[in-house]
């Protein structure tokens, strides 16, 4: 009787023990899950924060005419292009501009990004600006609204070439009508 009772003490302990380990084991995963979700979170909030400032700051220059601004922006690949300033003028003109009303800002945006041991080598975004509400008066004095969308392709970090890093191309296109662009959209794969 002695061995029986040691036997079934033995049995109930062990599978204790295993209850044990199954909620520990429970923990660890929901902590690692947890702590994935904040991760993740944290690079589309830091994602989100970057398309929100460049998107603004492209704005402020088109409605502000700041050529010099916009011009910046770039990178050295586009800017260095022969051509590249007057396609900037045409790209001024284009966007007809006497007051800023509103836009509307995507935060999330298509993309990609490259990792070597765990560092970003590479991380680029395709953000849009799908409007932006402007006032302009037209050639009799009246004065109306234009609405223009933006999409344009970023390239944030580029380690293997930092001449790439900067605007690639700008795409403005007057709703529902036409649109001009400004650089080249597939610069990084040629």
């Amino acid at each position: 009787m002695k061995k029986l009772m040691k036997l079934f003490l033995l049995i109930v302990s062990s599978l204790s023990s295993c209850k044990v380990g199954l909620k520990k084991g429970e923990e660890l995963l929901t902590t690692f899950t947890n702590s994935r979700t904040e991760l993740l979170t944290s690079l589309q909030n830091e994602e989100s924060i970057k398309i929100i400032e460049m998107s603004n700051e492209i704005i402020r220059c088109f409605t502000q005419k700041d050529k010099t601004a916009i011009e910046e922006l770039f990178c050295e690949q586009i800017r260095n292009r022969p051509n590249f300033n007057k396609d900037l003028d045409s790209a001024f003109d284009y966007f007809k501009c006497d007051s800023y009303n509103t836009s509307k800002i995507e935060t999330t945006a298509s993309g990609g990004e490259s990792l070597e041991y765990g560092r970003r080598i590479q991380w680029y975004v395709s953000p849009d600006i799908p409007y932006i509400k402007i006032g302009i008066y037209d050639e009799n004095g009246e004065y109306g609204y234009r609405y223009y969308a933006i999409h344009y392709f970023w390239c944030i970090i580029n380690e293997k070439d930092k001449t790439f890093e900067g605007l690639h191309c700008i795409t403005i296109e007057v709703l529902n009508n036409d649109k001009i662009n400004l650089g080249e959209y597939n610069l990084l794969w040629k």
